[in-house]
């Protein structure tokens, strides 16, 4: 079957008994049916959202249904806030943050006297370590869990231990 627009002569759509069908636009096919698939020409605008798998993108927001979402890409990935926030967020609630304030990167933890921890895994075995804590309920004491090198390449047999106040 086919539908022809005479006055303009060009197609709108053609049906193939058991095979393929495809509207036309202006002459130009739009969306066409294969033993495959669909296949669309043009943007396809979707007011209601869209749903693939257990994937919905509607509006500002994607949903997965369950399961993690990983984003897989050839080049690099850019994230790009004009409002100069990006948040972490578990459960819809905030628990860490990266921000640019002025020329400066920002990392921090929203939740009161929640830690930072920065974690390594040792290549000989050991497994994951917390390399360094910042104490936020104690405004920020670091601990490092090894040796600390100022100025110089940490040296095992050099250590510095502090202990009660330095100072005058």
């Amino acid at each position: 079957l086919t539908l022809w627009n005479s006055g303009a002569s060009q197609y709108t759509a053609t049906f193939t008994s058991g095979g393929a069908s495809t509207l036309y636009h202006g002459g130009d096919a739009k969306i066409a049916t294969t033993s495959s698939g669909v296949t669309v020409t043009g943007a396809v605008t979707a007011n209601g959202g869209l749903i693939a798998d257990n994937i919905t993108i509607d509006g500002n927001e994607i949903d997965v249904s369950s399961g993690d979402l990983t984003i897989d890409v050839a080049g690099d990935i850019h994230l790009d806030a004009d409002g100069g926030d990006i948040n972490f967020k578990d459960g819809g609630t905030t628990f860490g943050f990266m921000a640019k304030t002025n020329d400066n990167l920002l990392l921090g933890n929203i939740i009161a006297d929640g830690d930072v921890l920065i974690r390594g895994n040792d290549s000989d075995g050991g497994g994951n370590f917390t390399a360094l804590t910042l104490d936020m309920s104690e405004a920020g004491a670091a601990t490092f869990n090894s040796n600390v090198g100022v100025g110089m390449t940490p040296d095992s047999a050099v250590k510095l231990s502090v202990s009660g106040a330095v100072g005058p």
